[in-house]
């Protein structure tokens, strides 16, 4: 049973880090900000005043990253990172595995109570 604690919690942690760690897709201005010579450039951002050539997938700017994010799904406030499709798996894994663990330890603690107040005898 301890066991299965442990690999919850390592999965959380695990998880958690890479949340923190990875970039979830921002995109770095790939042109001079000064240069306004957006000529063949897909997409453009008048927030970042950046242009972003051969990109074809959904860019959007994020208010509170203050950046650009291909295919972002939301910003966190828990983790203060944008939540894009590149690492949503990890963001859901991350609350399963919460959820888990909280069923976990509240059952653990219906075990430990009946076990240790006696309750376990008058049933």
């Amino acid at each position: 049973m301890k066991i299965i604690g442990a690999v919850l919690t390592l999965i959380g942690v695990i998880s958690s880090l890479a949340i923190f760690l990875l970039n979830p897709g921002i995109i770095y201005n790939m042109k001079d900000r000064n240069n306004n010579d957006y000529e063949g450039v897909k997409l453009y951002c008048p927030k970042c005043k950046f242009g972003y050539p051969n990109l074809k997938k959904k860019l959007t700017h994020c208010n509170k990253c203050e950046v650009c994010v291909v295919e972002i799904d939301h910003h966190c406030s828990v983790f203060q990172k944008c939540i894009a499709s590149k690492f949503k798996w990890l963001f859901i894994l991350v609350i399963y595995d919460v959820f888990a663990l909280t069923i976990y330890f509240f059952g653990s603690f219906i075990y430990l109570l009946i076990r240790y107040t006696g309750l376990d005898s008058n049933i």
